[in-house]
């Protein structure tokens, strides 16, 4: 009697049907996961794939833009998206080797995230030297996100109501992102051209490599019980690589505008 319905992807049929609620009964390869100790269930080798194909996600980001113009305060933008995607989240091996022992590689996505992102924002600056002029910015934003756990596991079946599972897992979490804001200065008579410039050009990337254990216990102590439990190691960190480049150095509204009154 148990839940392990943390995760907002879920690995193999059981937890589907089940929103991932079967700590105490998982019996496939993804039990690995979930817990290793419903691996000695399986009675035959088996291959498994898994792969969410619903995500559908709304996200407002309500002014995240905002640019400062000299005379006419700070203007404000949203950004946000809409996004529907499929996503592959798992792939099992499980081997039965012997009556009771079975063992099983995985490779699981317990997150896969992506945000593409556009605004604009249209202010009028109005310098204490020179002409108002209308100004634009342009902002795009870009951002992948993804975890790879891939391990092993084995499940010993102690009795006919009781059995045991440990799990190791390589985790591997990569995440990247690109930032753009683009200024225009639009003219103010006719016979001039718009002008463009880059107030922010940014991208970083990480790379996070680590690794967790589990260690897993099912018993069926009567006809329709179930009882599971799970202990999960913290994750301890291996490698971390951060990497941030500038493709050019921001520009104020104050170095296009001269400082505001």
């Amino acid at each position: 009697m148990a839940a392990g319905n943390e995760e907002s992807l879920f690995f193999g049929g059981e937890a589907t049907l089940s929103a991932g609620a079967l700590m105490a009964i998982a019996k496939e390869g993804a039990a690995a996961w979930y817990n290793p100790a419903g691996l000695a269930s399986i009675r035959r080798s088996k291959v498994s794939l898994s792969g969410t194909a619903f995500s559908f996600r709304i996200r407002p980001l309500p002014s995240a833009l905002q640019l400062r113009l000299p005379g006419s305060g700070v203007h404000e933008g949203d950004l946000g998206s809409v996004e529907f995607r499929v996503i592959p989240s798992g792939v099992s091996l499980a081997h039965h080797l012997r009556a009771g022992i079975t063992v099983a590689f995985v490779m699981f996505v317990s997150e896969r995230d992506s945000l593409y992102t556009r605004a604009t924002v249209r202010g009028r600056a109005e310098p204490a030297e020179g002409p108002a002029a209308p100004f634009l910015a342009h902002a795009t934003l870009a951002r992948v996100d993804d975890t790879y756990n891939i391990g092993s596991a084995v499940g010993w079946e102690l009795s006919p109501t009781l059995r045991l599972g440990v799990a190791g897992f390589l985790l591997i979490a990569r995440h990247r992102g690109r930032a753009r804001v683009l200024g225009e200065l639009q003219p103010t008579l006719e016979d001039e051209a718009s002008t463009t410039m880059h107030l922010e050009d940014s991208e970083f990337s990480d790379l996070v490599i680590g690794g967790f254990g589990t260690i897993g216990l099912q018993w069926d102590p009567g006809p329709g019980w179930h009882v599971g439990a799970l202990l999960r190691t913290p994750s301890a960190t291996f490698v971390r690589v951060h990497d941030r480049t500038a493709l050019r150095l921001g520009a104020s509204t104050d170095a296009i505008f001269g400082p505001g009154t």
